[in-house]
C-alpha cells in the first residue's frame, strides 16, 4: 500500500505491513491502510489470494490501483485481473518509474523524466539536485556535458 503524501509534490511513501510491528490482526491493519491509501499498488505475481482480495477492497473503496506483475506469470493472472493494464516487470529492484523513485527517493515526477531519459533522450537537463545525483547514479548524461566529463565520471 502507498500512504498519501503532499499531492502538489507527488511524492508518496511506501508502506509493506510485513516489515511493521503491530499488535492487531493483520488482516484488520492491511484494510485499515487501503482505507487510508491515495493509490494501492497490487503485484499479481504468485497469484496469492490476498492481492486479489486487497486490489478489490480498494477498488470498492475508490481508491485507484496500479496492476503488477512478473513477465512470467501475466498469462496465469486471473480473467478478472487480466482487463486492466499492467506493470510487467523481470527484475524486481528495476520496477521502472516506481524502482527508480523507491532507489533514488525521488517523486514520481521526478522518476518518471529520468525513466524517460534513460529510455528516450541523450540527456537530461535539470537543477533539482536529487534529480542531477539519481541520473549521474544511472549513468544518464547531463545536458551540455562534455563527452570528457561524461568518461571521468563513469
Amino acid at each position: 500500500m502507498l500512504d498519501a503524501a503532499a499531492p502538489a509534490e507527488l511524492e508518496f511513501n511506501i508502506s509493506r505491513l510485513m516489515s511493521r510491528s503491530h499488535v492487531h490482526k493483520m488482516c484488520d491493519c492491511i484494510l485499515m491502510e487501503l482505507r487510508r491509501a491515495a493509490f494501492a499498488l497490487a503485484d499479481f505475481t504468485l497469484h496469492r489470494k490476498g492481492v486479489y482480495f486487497e486490489a478489490g477492497f480498494a477498488m470498492a473503496l475508490g481508491i485507484p490501483v496500479v496492476f503488477a506483475c512478473r513477465s512470467d506469470q501475466l498469462e496465469d493472472a486471473y480473467f478478472d485481473t487480466r482487463q486492466p493494464n499492467h506493470i510487467v516487470w523481470e527484475d524486481p529492484p528495476t520496477l521502472g518509474v516506481l524502482g527508480l523513485a523507491r532507489r533514488h527517493k525521488l517523486t514520481m515526477y521526478d522518476a518518471s523524466h529520468l525513466e524517460l531519459s534513460q529510455r528516450e533522450l541523450p540527456d537530461i537537463a535539470t537543477l533539482d539536485r536529487d534529480l542531477l545525483r539519481a541520473a549521474k547514479a544511472e549513468g544518464v548524461s547531463l545536458l551540455g556535458e562534455t563527452p570528457r566529463a561524461r568518461s571521468k565520471r563513469r
